[in-house]
């Protein structure tokens, strides 16, 4: 859980500093540069936080050490990725996994950072660590949720996708927004800075209590 841990604030690391680029870029912020910077920002955050997901079930089914130094016993059975990204995406559906089956491309594999399929699937794993998962993941954060809405949302731009955007602005000191990237922009009631921040801050948090029960 070490090296996952350390990865994680790393990559962390690296988008904060992109978004003070991106902030500090001498272009309106309205300029087409802007606004395809964040869409790609966005998209980033997303990628690396599903990346995390999935490695931190990995490493439960497999075994492994929390940064604290428990251990956490691995289950047996088949532990490859491509067996455990059959069974999340049956458990997520409320299936039963058949014996044997697993996945066989790479766009087969399930959405890791989904948190309320994550939710539902670690429950059903037989993994030892469930409890501090489901306490760390399970966390009443809005990151995860908000970030997987603005993401597909910028991805998927419709009328339909726009309107879960804009069903998120009553959380933030909300303006108008004409574009889903817009949102990450503006700022929690009791935040000073811009919500894709405490974004990283939210899913760092829960990065630090999944990897280290006793934080």
């Amino acid at each position: 859980m070490t090296l996952l841990h350390q990865w994680f604030s790393n990559e962390m690391s690296g988008l904060r500093n992109l978004i003070v680029q991106i902030i500090d870029v001498p272009e309106s912020h309205r300029d087409w540069r802007f606004k395809y910077a964040s869409v790609s920002l966005i998209s980033e955050l997303w990628q690396v936080w599903c990346d995390f997901c999935r490695e931190i079930i990995i490493l439960s089914c497999n075994g492994t050490y929390n940064r604290d130094g428990s251990p956490v016993t691995g289950r047996s059975g088949d532990n490859t990725l491509q067996r455990i990204a059959y069974e999340f995406k049956e458990y997520a559906q409320n299936r039963i996994p058949k014996p044997s089956k697993v996945t066989t491309f790479s766009w087969q594999q399930p959405t890791w950072g989904d948190i309320d399929k994550f939710l539902i699937v670690i429950r059903s794993l037989g993994i030892a660590n469930v409890v501090t998962l489901t306490d760390a993941f399970g966390s009443s954060l809005q990151a995860p949720r908000h970030l997987q809405i603005v993401r597909n949302a910028c991805q998927h731009l419709n009328t339909d996708n726009f309107n879960k955007v804009k069903g998120l602005l009553p959380f933030y000191l909300a303006s108008p927004i004409n574009h889903p990237f817009e949102l990450i922009w503006l700022s929690y009631p009791t935040s000073q800075s811009a919500a894709i921040f405490d974004w990283i801050d939210e899913l760092e948090w829960i990065a630090d209590f999944a990897t280290s029960p006793t934080i």
